[in-house]
């Protein structure tokens, strides 16, 4: 790092707000992207169960 003139420092309590900030965002939005996949999965399941939609097993047994 010293060829680029950039410096590291240790802070007081040894955890940056930074880093602090960056792993709370990190955190919030992995917990989103699971809700939006669990939903996704729910909303197919319901419109699967709504329809009454013929599924592979069935159909095949109607072959």
């Amino acid at each position: 790092m010293a060829p680029l003139g950039a410096r590291a420092a240790v802070t007081e309590s040894g955890r940056s707000s930074v880093i602090r900030a960056m792993q709370a965002l990190v955190t919030v939005l992995t917990v989103m992207l699971v809700v939006v996949a669990c939903l996704g999965v729910f909303n197919t399941v319901v419109l699967d169960t709504a329809t009454g939609s013929v599924t592979w097993a069935s159909a095949r047994r109607w072959a």
